[in-house]
């Protein structure tokens, strides 16, 4: 059976999101075809993208757990059962409870645990899009929903909300506090009989609260004078205090500095979402904090006015998470004889898991790749805040026998790092004097091509997911069209690699209809030569707009590769419908397969060479 692209197009692998977190665990992003989702044994605690986090004892156990929420509509619950470790995530509510359609969809769950209506036990309030809930907590379960903002009240509201309590009115009850989608704060009083009344502009020093949206609040007694204090996290990675007195919130006061960066490494924060509690269990109000990569940092308060930046949160069999856009690739990268895993994401940082020992693929906890004592990463793309988006390759670059590193920026340029007992930087790739660069993210794959023992280079460029072509413009490269060749033409083993100019990489379906037609429309933008159907001849994995096919070179040994799909009477049915990146992988001896990911969510999935015979 064949497909017209039309078809094809419809073939859209389901975004990581709604309660698809645990599927997308289960399965990989194309449930289908049941991969594997890669795992460490403990690594970063992840909720999803766009976390947000709430502590209280859910299973009555007497120890503080975790709930997180994230931007693809899940609720999840994080069982702590040992000191500095958590159980791995389970869904806390069903799909039609999340008002989910069966398309998943990019939607915000912001949870707040606490005894809301003062009868001794745990409720959950659950914004959800431009609404709230109320659920009570029994026994482990949230159930008895409903709305205390209703989907559509108050034009005035704008998603996603995101919830607290705190006594606003001084009644002795507590009032729903409701930050919106614009960065405003608004207080609806509670009635006594279990609703709330009309939104009100909630005020600091007489001054109408707003932040740089999306704003997560929490209210507490920040300080121990007894009094409530708000704290709001906001879009640019911001901790905004305003603190309580007898007349109301006073004017905001920053935590930290406009130059504290609240994430371990010193890392950009972005979409902050604080929740406080005592979480190392000495008497004071720690902080945690979810952000845009769906991790959780814990900040330690060691004073009345000093906070410490402790790290992410940690569970058991964590899946290897690189935060969104994860790219991975495969090389022996210790020497030991296996092939270890080394991933790139949207932040631009570059991390190592080593393989382990034992059947099947076993990877030990994530470490950042660094270079003279510096973490690596892909260049920033002008504004510091901005994704960097790293695309990792490996290769033997400078022919001393080991596995050097290649990273594809968001800036459009390859950068390479030397492995010489230390990795040292050799700064960007360049052809003749001139620094190579793409119109959107490189997606480097270095390999022999031409078989001469010199490592030649294919690039791409994929467009950034924060961003749309303008009319007009293509995000493809400098060298159309979508991917080219460079030929290291270097003329001595001790020279690094030497490129004198790049060619397109000439791509064509094959049908009994036309017997050539130019595939630039399927708009490729990587493609990787690997030992897919023979050891001896290399297909070309090539990802494209309407997914992941498998093209054979029909070249003369010594020509340029032109690529070649047949197509019978249509476009075939990719490998893989479209996904943000796809890189074939040999992860031991006789072994092939491709590593993939969705833009959603930072999970890698192997899917081996047999997946695709079934």
């Amino acid at each position: 059976m064949t497909l017209g692209v039309a078809a094809l197009a419809a073939i859209v692998v389901q975004p990581a999101c709604a309660q698809y977190m645990m599927r997308t665990l289960e399965h990989g992003p194309v449930g289908y075809l049941h991969g594997q989702v890669l795992t460490q044994e403990v690594g970063n605690l992840t909720g999803g993208d766009f976390s947000q986090p709430a502590a209280a004892d859910w299973d009555g156990d007497g120890d503080l757990d975790l709930v997180v929420g994230s931007g693809y509509g899940d609720l999840l619950l994080f069982r702590r059962d040992e000191a500095t470790l958590l159980a791995p995530a389970q869904a806390l509510l069903p799909q039609e409870d999340l008002r989910l359609d069966a398309t998943p969809q990019r939607k915000q769950v912001s949870p707040w645990l606490g005894d809301w209506d003062g009868d001794g036990t745990l409720d959950l309030l659950l914004g959800l899009g431009d609404a709230v809930y109320l659920y009570s907590v029994r026994g482990g379960a949230a159930s008895g929903r409903r709305p205390l903002v209703a989907p559509g009240d108050g034009a005035q509201l704008q998603g996603p909300l995101a919830p607290c309590a705190m006594d606003v009115s001084r009644d002795g009850r507590l009032d729903l506090i409701v930050t919106d989608g614009a960065g405003r704060a608004w207080a609806l009083v509670a009635d006594g009989e279990g609703q709330c009344g009309p939104p009100q502009t909630l005020t600091a020093g007489g001054e109408g609260i707003k932040v740089t949206p999306p704003a997560r609040p929490w209210a507490g007694d920040w300080d121990g004078d007894g009094m409530n204090d708000l704290v709001i996290g906001s879009g640019d990675g911001r901790l905004t205090l305003y603190k309580g007195a007898e007349g109301g919130l006073t004017v905001a006061q920053m935590i930290g500095t406009a130059q504290t960066r609240w994430l371990p490494g010193a890392l950009e924060m972005q979409d902050a979402a604080p929740w406080l509690c005592d979480w190392d269990g000495d008497g004071d109000l720690d902080v945690l904090l979810g952000c845009r990569r769906g991790f959780v940092a814990l900040v330690e308060r060691t004073g009345p006015a000093k906070l410490r930046i402790a790290g992410y949160l940690q569970q058991k069999q964590a899946p290897v998470d690189a935060g969104r856009c994860a790219v991975g690739t495969c090389g022996d990268w210790d020497g030991d004889g296996d092939a270890d895993l080394v991933v790139g994401g949207e932040d631009g940082c570059v991390t190592l898991y080593e393989r382990l020992e034992g059947k099947g693929i076993r990877l030990g906890r994530g470490r950042p790749i660094v270079s003279e004592g510096r973490r690596v990463r892909a260049q920033e793309r002008g504004r510091e805040d901005a994704p960097r988006y790293a695309w990792p390759a490996l290769a033997d670059w400078d022919g001393d026998r080991d596995l050097d590193l290649l990273v594809g920026c968001g800036s459009g340029r390859v950068l390479v790092w030397e492995n010489a007992g230390g990795l040292r930087a050799l700064g960007p790739v360049k052809v003749g004097e001139r620094v190579l660069r793409v119109r959107g993210i490189a997606t480097p794959a270095p390999w022999d091509y031409n078989y001469d023992g010199k490592i030649d280079l294919f690039v791409g460029a994929r467009e950034p997911p924060d961003e749309r072509a303008k009319p007009g413009e293509l995000s493809l490269p400098e060298v159309l069209p979508g991917c080219a060749y460079f030929e290291n033409t270097k003329e001595n083993e001790a020279q690094l690699p030497v490129f004198a100019k790049g060619v397109p990489i000439a791509m064509c379906l094959e049908s009994e209809q036309e017997r050539h037609r130019d595939a630039d429309f399927l708009l490729p933008y990587a493609t990787y030569p690997a030992r897919w159907r023979s050891v001896a001849k290399p297909s070309f994995i090539t990802l494209t707009a309407y997914g992941v096919f498998g093209f054979e070179n029909i070249a003369l040994p010594g020509a340029y590769a032109h690529l070649h799909l047949l197509s019978h009477d249509g476009l075939p049915p990719p490998l893989l419908p479209p996904l943000y990146s796809c890189v074939p992988v040999e992860p031991g001896a006789g072994e092939v397969g491709l590593l993939a990911a969705d833009a959603a969510y930072g999970f890698l999935c192997y899917y081996p060479r047999a997946s695709f015979e079934q």
